[in-house]
């Protein structure tokens, strides 16, 4: 039995859907079952639970022989801090295999994530790795850059600027670079990474193209048939309207901490995708039309 946390999620659902179609008995941690019936379907087995419940965790956990662990923020909220849930929430997680007896502990952090990281979404996911690490169970953890596919916020955020403006505004200079992975591929490396001979790996997972924002952008704007002017706004004059939305707004558009890690590159130094998936990765200009393929085939709108 695997149990994945964070399965409603846009890479935990992908990750279910796949576990099962794999023949793999699958129990997702989820925190309202209404909405993981529609996300999973009626035939997914489900605990309900929260990361911030320890004793919810020790239920899901039950007879549980492995754990992905996905849940993350990328801002913070009204009790939902990085510390709260990276940390924290990894901690009770642990302590809940631990006390079930679970073998194998999957841990997705984040390309980027070091101690000495300028963001706390980056220092926070370290600081989980830590106690991953220092566990005592049989881990693996796995480093993505930016993960696409349909669904995804970052991709729907940007998709519906260019849709609607005749001008993107692209944050920063647009040339730090990503190493953007499909989400099949990314659920392929999860699924993979709990096999034994991983154990004890921290391991980097990208796409196989290098692009800067810039590319990304472009290479969205032409799988939507759409092109537009690109204008660079600098980061330290949306640092403060940052601040700003931070304070008034439930669910800023932008955050400090986001706007520096669009400053740095977000690339792999030895990209351990290639070698978990087994097979050629799926190129960002063909995902990325995949992506928009199969909204427009569901949705006549999105043709207009």
């Amino acid at each position: 039995m695997i149990l994945v946390t964070g399965a409603t999620g846009f890479i935990g659902s992908n990750l279910v859907r796949r576990l099962k179609t794999d023949g793999k008995e699958v129990r997702a941690l989820v925190r309202n079952a209404e909405k993981a019936r529609r996300i999973l379907g009626p035939d997914a087995e489900t605990a309900v639970g929260d990361v911030s419940d320890p004793a919810s965790l020790a239920r899901a956990a039950e007879g549980a022989d492995t754990v992905i662990h996905l849940v993350g923020i990328i801002q913070k909220a009204k009790g939902a801090s990085f510390e709260a849930i990276h940390v924290r929430g990894t901690e009770n997680v642990l302590a809940a295999a631990r006390e079930k007896n679970v073998r194998r502990f999957v841990f997705q952090s984040a390309l980027g994530t070091r101690p000495n990281a300028a963001s706390r979404y980056h220092q926070t996911k370290w600081e989980a790795e830590e106690r991953v690490r220092a566990s005592g169970l049989s881990w693996t953890i796995l480093r993505p850059s930016l993960v696409y596919g349909r669904g995804d916020d970052f991709t729907v955020r940007l998709a519906d600027v260019i849709r609607l403006s005749p001008a993107v505004p692209v944050l920063g200079s647009g040339k730090s670079r990503f190493q953007p992975v499909y989400v099949d591929d990314m659920t392929a490396c999860l699924a993979r990474a709990t096999d034994d001979a991983h154990a004890g790996q921290t391991m980097e997972i990208g796409g196989p193209d290098i692009l800067t924002l810039d590319q990304i952008v472009e290479e969205i704007a032409r799988a939507l048939g759409r092109r537009r002017l690109f204008v660079h706004v600098p980061i330290p004059f949306v640092r403060p309207a940052a601040r700003l939305f931070e304070i008034f707004l439930p669910s800023p558009p932008v955050t400090v901490d986001q706007l520096t890690m669009l400053g740095e590159d977000n690339i792999c130094a030895e990209n351990a995708a290639p070698s978990l998936v087994g097979t050629p990765l799926v190129p960002f200009r063909d995902g990325i039309r995949r992506v928009f393929s199969a909204s427009a085939a569901e949705s006549p709108a999105s043709r207009a």
